[in-house]
């Protein structure tokens, strides 16, 4: 016999699959189903990630099912966010400046047809995956202990980001971030109007800017699309390097907002998941 908040989680996921078969034409998918899509992924893996260890082995397959789906499209979504990351940077140049980018633009612009999986077989597994999804005795408090553990996780990987400070650490922090974020959905029907949730999207969101410009900055060192436009290049590599140190400066108040407590800093109601 399925638990209340078993059905819960299952009714959560059922719908996030219809909101998005209900976007989506069933054709070749375009940037934004493709970051619809990606999202799903995400957010699924968050919401397995509630999972206490006994339903481990359904956890690990389904999430690596989701993880394999999202790297099909990943040549498309990385040249995507090259796109708009610089376009964002380039913005308040002049025009005769953003003109000198525009050719670099449409030359990256070709890799947004790249894609390693056809839509059929993206609905496919989607599909499956709900009718696969863990049939485990699950309470809602079993729940909030899961949403526990994510809160701690993304706890810890922001301390050790600030020891380390490097890259890949803030990285790991922003998945960690973004994973709890999902997970708070599992917790009350109106989670998206507490000041916490609002601050963590804000915070993830931010986090995604500062990976994306870490992103640029490594692709203009190695893509051949960048090395053969030194000058243009390097004055890209600038403004992203400003605009990050910008964003980083504000990680340390972020942090104290939201993780500065050993436990997760609300109560947030199980009300949604203990309903008939």
């Amino acid at each position: 016999m399925k638990s209340q908040a078993e059905d819960g989680v299952r009714r959560l996921v059922q719908d996030r699959l219809e909101y998005f078969f209900s976007t989506w034409d069933g054709g070749e998918l375009g940037q934004e189903d493709i970051h619809q899509l990606r999202v799903l992924t995400k957010r699924l893996r968050a919401y397995l990630a509630v999972y206490p260890p006994r339903c481990e082995d359904d956890v690990t397959r389904l999430t690596a099912v989701l993880k394999e789906l999202a790297s099909c499209y990943s040549g498309q979504r990385d040249a995507d966010v090259l796109i708009k990351t610089i376009r964002n940077l380039i913005r308040p140049l002049d025009a005769d400046q953003r003109a000198r980018f525009e050719q670099l633009l449409t030359g990256l612009g070709s890799r947004q047809d790249e894609t390693t999986i056809s839509p059929e077989e993206t609905r496919i597994l989607l599909l499956q995956c709900f009718r696969q999804w863990p049939s485990c005795s699950l309470c809602p408090e079993q729940v909030m202990e899961g949403v526990g553990d994510i809160y701690r996780r993304a706890r810890k990987k922001g301390r050790k980001a600030f020891r380390q400070d490097e890259e890949k650490s803030y990285h790991r922090w922003r998945k960690r971030t973004k994973e709890l974020l999902y997970a708070l959905e599992l917790t009350e029907a109106d989670y998206k109007s507490t000041l916490y949730w609002k601050t963590l999207k804000e915070f993830a969101e931010l986090l995604g800017e500062y990976h994306d410009l870490n992103v640029l900055a490594a692709a203009l060192a190695t893509d051949p699309a960048f090395t053969q436009s030194a000058e243009l290049a390097e004055q890209l590599l600038a403004l992203a390097d400003e605009r990050a140190s910008a964003y980083k400066r504000k990680f340390p108040e972020y942090f104290n907002l939201l993780f500065l407590n050993s436990k997760i800093p609300f109560s947030p109601d199980i009300a949604l998941l203990a309903s008939e």
